[in-house]
C-alpha cells in the first residue's frame, strides 16, 4: 500500500457512463447515472481485491470551479446518480484507503447535451509524494495521463535527482503546495528536472489544478551551467496558472529550454533564473531555437538574466542555421537583465527567427535587433501599456530607413507611436519608429 516515499505499483481504471434520461418537466434537468467498474483484463496491476474492497471512492462533479455534487464513500461496481444541467462538467475522483489515505486520482470532462451521452473512461493513477513517487509512477502506469502530487513528508519539499523523460500525454495536478528542488548530486549540463521528447506532451495545472507547483533550481547552491528546469527537444510544454519555474542558473533557457518542439504559456511565472556559459547566456528565462515555438498568452517572465554577449535576459530566439518563432499575444516580459536585450533578443546570423506581437502583449524592456533583417511583427491593435516595447537595434544597425516593425499598412500606422527606441550612444542620436515601421530622427 502506498505511503510517502514508497512507489506504488497500483492503476485503477474508473469508467465513467453518463445517461441523460428525459424528464416529464423539462425544467427539472437531466439525470447522470455514473458507474465505477475495475476491468478484469488489467487485474494484474491492481492490489490484492481485499485491499481494494477497502478503498472508499470520492466522486466530484463541477463546472468552471463551483462544485455541483459531491459523494463520499463509493464502493467499487456502485452506482450514483446525480442531476444536472447541459453544459461542460468537471468529473473528479479520489480513491481513499482507511490507513494510507488518498493513494490514486482520476480526472475527465464531459459535455453534457440533452439526449444520450456516450461513455466517459477516466484513468487513475496514483497520487505522487515524492521525485522518485512521479518517475515510477509514469513508468508503472503507462495508460494513465494525469497524476495528482501531494506535499507528503518534508513540508512539500522534494528533492529532483534525475531527470524524467515524457514521451506520451503527462499532466501534473498539485493539491497544497509542492516545491521540486535540484538536488546536490544533480548537477551538470544535461540535469533538466523534465526533458520533453517525441511523442511527448507535459502539461502543467490546468483544469482541476487546486494548488502551487514550484521548480527550483537552487542557484544559489549550484552556481554553475546546469540543465533547464524544462527542456523540450519535441512535442510540447503547456503552462498554466500556479506554475512557478524559479531560481535555476543553465547556459541557456534558465526556465525552459525550446528546440524543436513547441512552448505554450498560459499562465504562471518563469522568474529568477539565469543564463551563462562562457561569457554567453542565452535566454535567462526561455531560449528558442532550433526550428522550436513558443506562444505567450498570459503570465510573466520577471527578473531573469542573460550575462555575457548573448543576451535575452527574458527570451532568446536564436540558433545559426534553423529557425525560431516567437508569438506573444498576452502577458508581461519585466525586469530582466542583459546587455543584448534585456526583454527579448533575436540574435545569431545564419538563422530565420520571428517575433511577433498582438493583444495586450507587452515587454516591458528592451528587443535586441542583431541583424537588419530582423524586425518585430505586429498584428492587430496593440493594447498593452505604452511603451509595449524598447527596440534596440544592434550598433551599426541604426539607420534612417531601416525597418525594425513589419505588419499591414493598418497594423503600423495604428501601433508604430507604441514602440521607443533605445537612443545611440555613438554619434549621439535620438530614434523614432515612422508609419511604415521605419527608424527616423526623432524630431
Amino acid at each position: 500500500m502506498k505511503k510517502a516515499g514508497k512507489s506504488l505499483s497500483y492503476l485503477l481504471i474508473v469508467t465513467c457512463i453518463l445517461l441523460l434520461a428525459t424528464c416529464l418537466n423539462p425544467y427539472q434537468g437531466e439525470e447522470a447515472t455514473i458507474t465505477i467498474t475495475v476491468p478484469g483484463s488489467t487485474t494484474a496491476r491492481f492490489l490484492p481485491q481485499g485491499t481494494i474492497d477497502l478503498l472508499d471512492h470520492t466522486i466530484r462533479l463541477s463546472r468552471s470551479g463551483s462544485t455541483l455534487h459531491e459523494r463520499h464513500n463509493v464502493k467499487e461496481n456502485q452506482t450514483e446518480s446525480f442531476s444536472v444541467t447541459p453544459g461542460p462538467l468537471d468529473i473528479t475522483i479520489h480513491a481513499i484507503h482507511p490507513s494510507d489515505g488518498l493513494i490514486a486520482f482520476g480526472s475527465g470532462t464531459a459535455n453534457i447535451i440533452s439526449g444520450p451521452n456516450g461513455p466517459i473512461e477516466i484513468k487513475m493513477g496514483p497520487v505522487c509524494y515524492s521525485w522518485g513517487d512521479l518517475e515510477n509512477a509514469i513508468v508503472i502506469a503507462p495508460g494513465v495521463q494525469t497524476f495528482l502530487l501531494k506535499p507528503g513528508a518534508g513540508a512539500g519539499v522534494w528533492n529532483a535527482d534525475l531527470t524524467i523523460n515524457i514521451s506520451r500525454d503527462i499532466t501534473l495536478l498539485v493539491e497544497d503546495s509542492v516545491e521540486i528542488i535540484r538536488d546536490s548530486s544533480f548537477v551538470g549540463s544535461s540535469a533538466d528536472f523534465f526533458t520533453v521528447n517525441s511523442g511527448g506532451n507535459l502539461t502543467l495545472g490546468g483544469s482541476g489544478m487546486t494548488g502551487t507547483l514550484t521548480l527550483d533550481g537552487d542557484k544559489t547552491s549550484f552556481a554553475t551551467n546546469n540543465g533547464s528546469l524544462i527542456r523540450v527537444n519535441s512535442g510540447s510544454l503547456i503552462m498554466y496558472n500556479n506554475i512557478f519555474l524559479t531560481n535555476n542558473f543553465a547556459g541557456s533557457g534558465g526556465g525552459v529550454y525550446v528546440s524543436g518542439g513547441t512552448f505554450y504559456m498560459h499562465d504562471g511565472r518563469i522568474s529568477n533564473n539565469k543564463a551563462e556559459q562562457s561569457g554567453q547566456g542565452t535566454g535567462g528565462g526561455v531560449y528558442v531555437g532550433g526550428g522550436g515555438t513558443f506562444y505567450m498568452y498570459g503570465g510573466g517572465i520577471e527578473d531573469n538574466e542573460a550575462n555575457g554577449a548573448g543576451g535575452g535576459g527574458g527570451v532568446f530566439l536564436g540558433a545559426a542555421g534553423s529557425t525560431a518563432n516567437f508569438e506573444m499575444s498576452g502577458g508581461t516580459i519585466s525586469g530582466n537583465a542583459a546587455s543584448q536585450g534585456s526583454g527579448v533578443a533575436l540574435g545569431f546570423s545564419g538563422g530565420t527567427y520571428t517575433f511577433t506581437m498582438s493583444g495586450s502583449a507587452r515587454v516591458n524592456g528592451n528587443v535586441w535587433l542583431e541583424l537588419a533583417q530582423h524586425q518585430i511583427n505586429v498584428e492587430g491593435n496593440l493594447t498593452g501599456t505604452i511603451p509595449v516595447a524598447i527596440i534596440q537595434p544592434a550598433t551599426g544597425k541604426y539607420g534612417v530607413g531601416n525597418q525594425v516593425l513589419d505588419g499591414s499598412v493598418g497594423d503600423l500606422i495604428n501601433n508604430h507611436t507604441k514602440f521607443d527606441v533605445v537612443p545611440q550612444t555613438t554619434p549621439p542620436q535620438n530614434w523614432i519608429v515612422d508609419s511604415d515601421g521605419k527608424l527616423d530622427h526623432a524630431p
